[in-house]
């Protein structure tokens, strides 16, 4: 497992994207209507931010399991076609 990769998921799914949210809406909020805007807005933030966590979960589990199987397979076929090593048709 690629535990530097499973933490930058972790990380931006889980915790930045949340945040941003609040942030995000707050500040559109603040401009239409002022401190009450921001926080009604902000609310809304946290409630689609928090909503999106759950679909984090699918990052996970594809940085668990599928996380370095795709440049393996990539890489295998890259020397077999430029090393000469692929087997000619008959």
């Amino acid at each position: 497992m690629n535990w530097p990769r499973f933490f930058k998921v972790v990380l931006i799914n889980v915790l930045l994207i949340p945040i941003l949210a609040t942030i995000i809406f707050g500040a559109i909020g603040y401009f239409s209507a002022g401190w009450e805007g921001a926080m009604n807005a902000a609310g809304w933030g946290v409630l689609l931010g928090a909503l999106s966590i759950p679909f984090s979960i699918f990052g996970l589990v594809q940085s668990k399991y599928w996380g370095d199987f795709a440049g393996r397979a990539s890489w295998g076929i890259f020397k077999k076609t430029y090393d000469g090593t692929e087997e000619k048709e008959r």
